[in-house]
């Protein structure tokens, strides 16, 4: 299988705040296109992700900025607003929560692997779930299953693509983990 160049497709990336935490999306469009028609239909299509995860988000998430790249170019230029609105509250929120994220994964529909990790994430929601094998699998939670239902419903217009620039076709769960750069931060006090 051929490895695609980090900027094959046109990008859209989101900078966000969770947890206490900033962090970098970068997610896969179609071309841009006059007055970028495509990042606009893929700005709305990460919009309708972050609703659906409202009710399991920490009440510090926001997004800091938006913005965009077309094919070929490393250049992210500002473009376009997302609203982050989470509902768990902060207050008493461990340390270590900074660490955990839930990562949704597929393959696009020529088998190259695609990921999105949401950092700020309340684990805690799904912890007896995860406790088993680090998984939420279909059924287990109403929030994770919603939100894989919309990415799969973008494989006809192709609003969030691959690395190859073809729709991905998305697995019913999510895993949940502490990542590893986050564990060393929360550790050193950060």
């Amino acid at each position: 299988m051929p490895s695609y160049a980090p900027n094959f497709t046109a990008r859209v990336k989101v900078r966000y705040h969770a947890a206490g935490a900033n962090h970098t999306q970068l997610w896969r469009c179609t071309q841009l296109g006059v007055a970028f028609i495509e990042a606009d239909a893929a700005i709305a299509a990460i919009q309708d992700i972050y609703d659906l995860l409202s009710p399991i988000m920490f009440d510090d998430w926001s997004v800091l900025d938006v913005s965009v790249a077309q094919f070929a170019s490393d250049i992210f230029l500002p473009h376009g607003t997302l609203t982050a609105v989470g509902t768990v509250t902060t207050v008493s929120m461990a340390a270590s929560r900074k660490a955990q994220a839930v990562s949704f994964v597929g393959r696009s529909t020529a088998g190259q692997p695609a990921k999105f990790a949401q950092f700020g994430v309340d684990t805690g929601a799904f912890a007896d779930v995860q406790a088993i094998d680090y998984r939420v699998s279909a059924g287990e939670d109403v929030t994770i299953d919603g939100v894989i239902a919309q990415l799969n419903s973008y494989t006809a217009g192709s609003e969030i693509v691959g690395s190859d620039g073809l729709p991905i076709v998305w697995k019913g769960y999510a895993n949940t983990k502490p990542y590893d750069y986050w564990v060393k931060r929360v550790r050193n006090g950060g």
